[in-house]
């Protein structure tokens, strides 16, 4: 087979990225036993015509198919006037953003350069083949400071329809923002089932799921006195304990592991890597909770934080342990796995005992480490999301509420694709035939 793959990490080759990824499609296709590899970010700025005759294949829930923020622009509106043209919709407020005809696209340095609120929609809005809206009429409305400009971008399996199949590889998918917001704005998708891989290959593995507190993690609270107290904890506890496993966290707390583990450092993104499977341990201390810019989108798709929970932070801490010797069908040792809380954990032992990809899950309370009764108390900014103050049992027994109607529908979903195929067999004994 001929396989291609085409980044930004090729020096020697010429041309951008995109310009080599179009060449290719473009020259190859019709050609048999030929794949081409890309990465997400890529998938995103394909022109969608290039993939006719091309089967195109997604290795897990692609990252940014759902962003939004907030921004005001009182002095640099007239740049965003300059570059962007604003198309009413049926919609009331809401305007799609085009990039004007005749003018040199904005480049990623000047993108680099602009405040870290304007820069992500610059990134998408700079992309002629995604959509991107925002909920004022005129860029000048882009002057107050009072109200901010709403921005929102969503990416769908729909916008490589010109793709001879479309397959996405990725357990989470039902539960992911794409999924829902497919499901909200009435994108008309019909899913298939082609392979169910069962876990029942890793029912000899023993997993240990250390937790460090019952209060719950965020990058706010580890910017306060005590959360980097904690975090000086956890790392003093992993490095006392010799973690020698692979290990992440948000890049503005990582400084506290740094020369204290002799692990292996990772980014905390870590889905379709599998360079870390001769691990047997790994470490997480990571958050990824919903945020004030997540408010627009939050508002369009009618979810709340607890949602936004499960898409990103749940999803990530799932395809980060996985990446190790569990990953292994054949391992049937012991697997530990160090996470910040306990409602992490908790999370996790879930996912694991509902996919069968465990023989025995185990919660272990990391008490040495000091932190097990430290309540924690929350702030304004943390809370402004959530519609009521909520107990961390609410939330556990909200989240599993939610959790068994999405398999239920999951469940409904594969036996109507199980009748439309005529291989559907009703739950209980077979019926004896005389």
């Amino acid at each position: 087979m001929n396989v291609m793959a085409v980044h930004s990490a090729q020096p020697k080759e010429k041309g951008s990225v995109s310009r080599r990824i179009s060449a290719a499609l473009e020259n190859y296709v019709g050609y048999a036993n030929t794949a081409l590899m890309i990465t997400h970010e890529s998938l995103f700025r394909i022109e969608t015509r290039l993939l006719e005759r091309w089967h195109v294949v997604i290795d897990e829930v692609p990252t940014g198919c759902v962003s939004s923020g907030r921004f005001s622009a009182p002095v640099t509106w007239k740049s965003l006037e300059f570059y962007y043209d604003l198309l009413p919709t049926s919609v009331g407020n809401r305007y799609l953003v085009r990039c004007r005809d005749g003018i040199d696209q904005i480049t990623a340095s000047m993108i680099s350069a602009e405040a870290s609120e304007v820069s992500m929609f610059h990134k998408l809005a700079s992309n002629r083949n995604r959509k991107i809206f925002v909920d004022i009429a005129s860029w000048e409305d882009a002057k107050s400071l009072t109200a901010p400009v709403k921005w929102w971008s969503v990416w769908t399996p729909v916008e490589i329809h010109n793709a001879a199949s479309i397959a996405i590889a990725g357990s989470g998918y039902f539960k992911s923002l794409i999924c829902r917001a497919s499901e909200k704005l009435g994108v008309d998708i019909v899913y298939e089932t082609i392979k169910k891989c069962g876990g029942s290959f890793r029912s000899k593995q023993k997993w240990s799921i250390h937790y460090y507190t019952r209060h719950t993690g965020s990058t706010i609270y580890w910017q306060e006195p005590d959360g980097r107290k904690g975090l000086a904890k956890i790392s003093q506890h992993l490095e006392s304990i010799g973690f020698e496993g692979y290990w992440a966290s948000n890049s503005d707390i990582e400084n506290f592991f740094f020369g204290r583990l002799d692990g292996v450092h990772c980014l905390p993104k870590q889905a379709c890597t599998n360079s870390l499977r001769h691990h047997e341990s790994c470490a997480y201390i990571y958050s990824n909770k919903a945020q004030d810019s997540d408010a627009p989108i939050m508002e369009i798709l009618d979810i709340d934080s607890e949602d936004v929970l499960a898409s990103r932070e749940h999803e990530d801490i799932i395809q980060f342990v996985m990446r190790g010797k569990a990953r292994e069908s054949t391992y049937d040792g012991h697997y530990n796995v160090y996470l910040y809380s306990l409602d992490q954990a908790e999370m996790l032992k879930d996912y694991l005992e509902d996919n069968c990809l465990a023989g025995e899950v185990n919660l272990i309370a990391e008490e040495n480490a000091g932190l097990i009764d430290v309540i924690r108390p929350r702030k304004k900014a943390e809370i402004s999301l959530v519609s009521r103050r909520i107990s961390q049992e609410e939330l556990t027994v909200e989240r599993r509420k939610k959790d068994a109607v999405r398999k239920h529908a999951a469940r409904e979903r594969s036996r109507a694709a199980a009748i439309m195929e005529g291989n559907y067999k009703p739950p209980g004994r077979p019926r004896k035939s005389l």
